[in-house]
């Protein structure tokens, strides 16, 4: 292994560490987040959700053959504590379920996405912030200090990939996934320190971190300690879960085109715009049905445009059809407008929705230009108070459709418009 014997892979304490909060260490965060910044730009721009089942397996040997050089320095030069080696801190769990997300199935696929959904960024931004096992012992340009920066770097880029692209996975089921799979992990730390005198996941003792009360707490109750360690490895991610869902709630993480875009090209000559009004009469049973349209000319001469509409019910029969013809100069719109009232029409509800089917076909000296399709429902919508009276002695106001009261429960589905 002669390549051990450059400076980057060189023992412990021989040059220099690079310190927490020093100037290395920002020259470090400023790359890290510069590289973050332009890795998601560009994958946002070129990649898809169908792509990120790929980028997790890529990330899993990445992350994988960082590991196992750092564990050949490891026992290369005889730190062959468990501890030292061993890939069972709370970060690590990250190769674990990168493999279980990228190739695993079911409950195994579930455990890992959880994990690099909820536990990822939190591990990577604490770690780059609190480099405790890396900078505080290693030059900023070691092996082992690029090799955590990389790592904890690629932790949080691959959750910020699952946050846009399967935000549906922040929930309460993949919290529960999340803490069953450290939970597992952490039973095993344990046992292996117990049995090995060692410290995996930081959960024995705390390492050197400028937090005096974290050393006293150790000093005085070690089992506290362990405690405070296992449940704030819990609860960070609980509270990074509960800000996202408080952000996703009222869909800040919509940005640019998030529907189906669709292109289609008209004559010249054609519809521009329409307004359908369908109602009821105060019986509620007979329909009343409005329609008008704009057609607009585009020619360089005018042009006689005649609409006709057909309104269709559900076993495709002609209930209402009329026809209108408009002169229209160029470059203008005209208005046509059409009204019919319709005896005993099938209504909408949502237990029923009664829909027919309207065509608009638009002639130009009887050629057909263009034959437009709508769904229309008959339905009233109405606000008005009723005979029973509040405590202030005044009626109650209720919502009405197609005069029968209505109770909303639980309705929560908005977006932001613009």
């Amino acid at each position: 292994m002669e390549f051990m014997q450059v400076p980057i892979f060189a023992p412990l304490h021989e040059y220099d560490a690079a310190g927490m909060f020093t100037l290395p260490h920002l020259v470090a965060l400023f790359i890290c987040v510069f590289a973050l910044v332009i890795g998601l730009r560009v994958s946002f721009r070129y990649l898809s959700e169908n792509h990120l089942i790929r980028v997790t397996r890529v990330i899993a040997w990445v992350v994988t053959l960082l590991e196992l050089v750092k564990i050949g320095y490891k026992f290369y030069y005889g730190y062959t504590e468990i501890d030292s080696w061993l890939p069972l801190s709370f970060c690590s769990l990250f190769i674990y379920a990168s493999f279980m997300s990228g190739y695993g199935k079911g409950v195994i696929k579930r455990l890992g996405e959880s994990f690099i959904i909820i536990g990822g960024i939190v591990g990577g931004v604490s770690f780059l912030l609190m480099p405790t096992t890396s900078l505080m012992n290693y030059p900023i340009w070691h092996f082992l200090s690029l090799h955590s920066l990389i790592f904890h770097v690629l932790m949080i880029y691959l959750n910020v990939l699952y946050l846009r692209y399967v935000p549906e996975l922040i929930c309460l089921k993949s919290y529960g996934y999340f803490s069953a799979y450290f939970l597992g992990a952490t039973m095993i730390c344990l046992i292996l320190n117990k049995y090995y005198e060692a410290n995996l996941m930081i959960i024995q003792k705390p390492l050197r971190i400028p937090i005096a009360f974290v050393q006293d707490i150790y000093r005085y109750q070690p089992s506290l300690y362990t405690l405070l360690a296992i449940t704030s490895y819990l609860l960070a991610p609980a509270l990074f879960m509960m800000g996202i869902k408080f952000l996703c709630q009222d869909f800040w993480r919509i940005s640019g085109i998030e529907r189906d875009v669709f292109v289609y090209s008209q004559p010249k000559a054609a519809l521009k715009d329409f307004r359908v009004t369908s109602t009821l009469d105060d019986s509620y049973k007979n329909g009343i049905f409005d329609l008008n349209a704009d057609l607009r000319n585009h020619k360089k001469e005018a042009a006689n445009l005649t609409l006709v509409y057909e309104l269709l019910d559900a076993q495709g029969k002609v209930i209402a059809t009329e026809e209108k013809t408009a002169y229209i100069p160029a470059d203008e719109v005209r208005t046509l407008s059409f009204d019919k009232k319709l005896a005993d029409v099938n209504t909408w509800t949502s237990e029923h929705p009664n829909l027919y089917k309207l065509l608009m076909t638009v002639k130009e000296n009887g050629k057909v230009n263009e034959i437009i399709p709508f769904n229309v429902g008959f339905r009233r919508i109405e606000i008005k108070p009723i005979e029973q009276k509040a405590a202030n002695g005044k009626p109650y106001v209720c919502l009405f459709i197609n005069g029968q009261p209505l109770k909303l429960k639980g309705v929560n589905i908005h977006e932001h418009n613009p």
